[in-house]
């Protein structure tokens, strides 16, 4: 059984859903964490297409070490409409992928958010990438950007009305006490755990679970 994420209680979830969201603030190591299950999975020798929506610095890392990540297509994608295109019709053509990474998956939704017929799009996006891996018996793992919620410290992913639907696990990293800590949001019964993480430039590290 491969360890996707290194973190034993991820993984196990894993084992019985097929989509992992993860999302924070920015550095807390969403990036990082969705790089570091695109290298296992190459490493594994298995095929994964890695989307970003943010640009290409995901590339300064993956240099360190290119080797690692030989079975990874990366494409960059920088429209809504274009993020929808790629899910209609492209990756359907990659008959070898059934693992998709996807950095950020509601960038572009954040930036059209107010445009008519975008919270469709978003949603039709989302039960495509779910129907695609299920079809496959592949796995979703996404990244998500966040917004604040009121007048409050917390955050939440911009779009988790949607997210949260077709996501079956949901993951927050954020700072705590000057330490790096991932919290499982979604399924229930594991709210009170924080699981402690450190990232290097090629690995992450998880130092309690």
């Amino acid at each position: 059984m491969i360890s996707y994420t290194g973190c034993e209680n991820i993984d196990r979830l894993l084992r019985d859903n097929n989509s992992l969201l993860v999302y924070g603030e920015a550095a807390t190591g969403k990036t990082s964490l969705l790089l570091h299950i695109a290298k296992t999975l190459s490493m594994n020798g298995l095929n994964a297409l890695f989307i970003s929506t943010e640009g290409s610095l995901y590339q300064a890392r993956v240099s360190l070490e290119p080797e690692n990540y030989s079975n990874i297509i990366f494409t960059e994608i920088y429209s809504l409409d274009e993020l929808l295109e790629c899910v209609l019709s492209y990756i359907p053509l990659l008959h070898k992928i059934k693992y998709i990474l996807i950095d950020s998956i509601n960038a572009l939704y954040r930036l059209s958010s107010w445009e008519e017929g975008s919270i469709e799009k978003f949603g039709l996006i989302n039960a495509l990438l779910k129907d695609f891996v299920n079809k496959r018996n592949g796995l979703l793992f996404a990244s998500a950007q966040v917004r604040a919620v009121d007048d409050s410290n917390e955050v939440i992913a911009s779009g988790m009305t949607i997210l949260e639907y077709w996501f079956d696990i949901i993951v927050q990293l954020r700072r705590e006490n000057g330490k790096r800590v991932l919290k499982i949001i979604k399924p229930k019964g594991y709210e009170r755990e924080l699981i402690e993480f450190k990232i290097s430039s090629k690995r992450i590290e998880w130092i309690e679970y």
